[in-house]
């Protein structure tokens, strides 16, 4: 995958290299390391993909800050902060670990893989919080 030219700028930013891991015609994911913005000591960056994005994909990343407090550190990527730097709205997520679940689409799965990773998903969307949801 082709690193963004932007995202040099970033990591001199945050003293860190970052690793594309998902990206489309409109956005970006990238994760890199620092000490001061996640326990983990990796966060989670998620920008428009080109210069000039559409109004639309920034509403979007607005809208994902804004439900910072209805999801769950244990399943999401929380929202941190939405900064601008070099012109660029960045949205900064806490790193839950794992990687994007596009990676599975259209390749074999083997079997234990695949229901490990069913109870996992099922189990995330079943917590109190998800979607907004409450514990009975």
């Amino acid at each position: 995958m082709l690193q963004p030219a932007w995202l040099s700028n970033i990591a001199d930013f945050y003293g860190s290299a970052f690793r594309v891991l998902w990206q489309d015609e409109e956005l970006v994911l990238c994760r890199g390391r620092t000490d001061e913005r996640s326990r983990s000591g990796t966060i989670l960056i998620k920008a428009a993909a080109t210069d000039r994005p559409d109004p639309a994909t920034l509403a979007r990343l607005a809208h994902y800050y804004g439900l910072r407090d209805c999801l769950g550190d244990e399943w999401a990527a929380r929202p941190i902060d939405l900064v601008q730097r070099k012109n660029r709205s960045l949205l900064i997520l806490k790193d839950p670990g794992g990687e994007p679940l596009t990676g599975w689409i259209g390749r074999p799965m083997e079997t234990r893989q695949f229901l490990r990773s069913g109870i996992a998903i099922a189990g995330a969307v079943n917590r109190p919080g998800f979607a907004g949801g409450s514990e009975p």
